[in-house]
């Protein structure tokens, strides 16, 4: 009885991301009411061709974006281009309940979860570290939803990254409070895409937060307890073979055959995608950074013991900015958990008194803001990434101010939990 869902897996599994090569897709939403493929098998997202099978699509419905969208499965249609996307069975066990709904009403479904969760995130970091008047607190908001990788990556692209946000946001809140355990079981809901995971572990470690690490341990063994039960032993090699599939097609292969790496943040595809990135001076600085930028971390975690309870939430807030960067693969719509980086930021930085850092920060936030509308077609025309940059200049603006409050408060501070 395992085979078919193994068969089943295999094919979410192997959703490919279609598009034309100028990575402009038609994305429209047919009828309510009319009966349309699964959720899952469409990824939440379905690329309309001209064609008799699609039926007729109003005009007024049919929306152009400058983005990539959904999955058919592998031999539906075969454009010149394709890469694949892995979903993880701890995904594909939680979407079985839209497997029977119509697209429509699975879409705005989805929709409204990812905004739900989105808005609780915000709600949760403000509370906790900008308790503001309503008038400001309605405006963040404002600027919040207003980031392009939420609004159109995310939200209308049917990403699944909301999820790693509010268990990030929710993360920053329980850590503040002391309530480590809890922290630990927020974070295990980041297991579904463990880059995001590839600098907060390592910080659990060297910080010695052992409750923290528990509690994940604990939360991520219960999720895959619950995702064999419900799909078998066998999803999981299905699913790690696909993941160490991506090896043998590396990203930077793929600057000439799709749009991804316009959508990519991460140091490594900004080295690719930039005119000679991969050259042996441009491979030097790169990795001189990244390098520099690491040791500081890892020197900042040593150090979380003797320092306060803001000064520690603030180290939590560089790691998030630094895990966009110091990563193999780290698309646009998870960028959004450089959302709560910035809200703890802004919260912390009311500890230093008015200077550099904090014009700096007003500037970059506002940049990063409005940059986000106009990254992908700067990176498409120039092969710069904007947002790269910006997240960058962003940990290095937190290590400023890292080393700031630490010289200016006492030893004596509330230790870290």
């Amino acid at each position: 009885m395992a085979r078919p869902r193994v068969r089943r897996h295999a094919e979410a599994s192997e959703l490919h991301l279609l598009g034309s090569p100028s990575g402009r897709i038609r994305l429209a939403l047919l009828h309510l009411g009319r009966q349309q493929p699964s959720a899952t098998e469409w990824g939440f997202r379905v690329l309309l061709q001209p064609g008799p099978h699609f039926g007729q699509i109003p005009g007024s419905l049919s929306l152009r974006l400058n983005t990539y969208s959904a999955g058919l499965r592998r031999g539906s249609w075969q454009p010149d281009w394709l890469w694949p996307v892995s979903l993880s069975p701890l995904c594909w066990a939680r979407l079985q309940a839209a497997r029977s709904a119509a697209y429509s009403a699975a879409y705005f479904l989805w929709l409204l979860a990812t905004l739900a969760l989105y808005a609780a995130g915000l709600k949760l970091l403000i509370d906790r570290f900008l308790p503001l008047d309503p008038m400001r607190r309605s405006l963040l908001f404002c600027f919040a939803f207003a980031y392009r990788p939420f609004l159109l990556d995310t939200a209308f692209n049917g990403q699944i990254s909301a999820v790693g946000f509010f268990a990030s946001s929710l993360v920053l809140c329980e850590d503040d409070k002391r309530r480590s355990f809890a922290a630990g079981l927020a974070l295990s809901l980041c297991t579904y895409k463990p880059t995001l995971l590839v600098l907060l572990l390592p910080m659990l470690l060297v910080t010695r937060r052992f409750k923290t690490l528990f509690g994940f341990l604990a939360g991520a063994s219960a999720l895959v307890l619950c995702t064999t039960a419900i799909e078998g032993f066998d999803v999981w090699p299905v699913f790690i073979g696909k993941i160490f599939s991506f090896a043998s097609h590396p990203v930077g292969a793929q600057t000439d055959s799709g749009p991804n790496l316009f959508r990519l943040v991460d140091l490594s595809s900004f080295s690719h995608l930039v005119h000679g990135g991969r050259s042996w001076p441009a491979l030097v600085v790169l990795c001189g950074f990244g390098c520099s930028a690491f040791f500081f971390l890892f020197w900042m975690w040593v150090r979380s013991s003797r320092q306060s309870a803001p000064w520690n939430s603030l180290l939590w807030a560089a790691t998030l900015t630094w895990t966009l960067l110091l990563n193999v693969f780290i698309g646009i719509y998870d960028s959004i958990v450089i959302v709560p980086s910035l809200v703890v930021t802004a919260g912390v930085l009311r500890h230093i008194s008015p200077g550099p850092i904090r014009r700096a920060f007003t500037i970059l936030w506002m940049l990063t803001l409005a940059g986000s509308w106009f990254t992908v077609m700067l990176a498409m025309t120039t092969g710069v990434q904007l947002l790269t940059l910006l997240y960058a200049a962003l940990g290095v603006l937190q290590f400023a101010a890292l080393w700031r409050l630490a010289a200016s408060e006492p030893r004596s501070a509330h230790a870290a939990p």
